[in-house]
């Protein structure tokens, strides 16, 4: 990927994630059931990668919607265990679900 873009699309997932931007309303269930399998298989190994405790503690999260202070905890998580390229397709993925 050129440098350009992947520095933007780093810019827009620290905007999303920022908690500047509270994420109020998160339909997991929509969202599961509008994914492509591709996009399920990618999600899935992106999971794996955060370890059981950390999936089980964003899954908790996300039921709720999510507050300034988890938005920047589920950031801090995705920037310590996924690399930018993971952090890319996560974002990718979700922007279609989230503002």
């Amino acid at each position: 990927m050129k440098q350009g873009i992947k520095r933007a699309k780093l810019n827009q997932f620290e905007h999303r994630l920022s908690g500047d931007n509270t994420i109020k309303d998160l339909n997991i269930k929509e969202i599961q059931n509008n994914l492509s399998k591709e996009d399920k298989n990618t999600l899935n190994k992106i999971i794996d990668k955060l370890g059981t405790i950390n999936s089980i503690k964003l899954i908790k999260i996300l039921e709720n919607g999510l507050t300034s202070k988890e938005q920047k905890e589920i950031h801090d998580l995705f920037k310590e265990k996924l690399s930018e390229d993971e952090i890319i397709s996560l974002n990718d993925i979700l922007g279609r679900f989230i503002d």
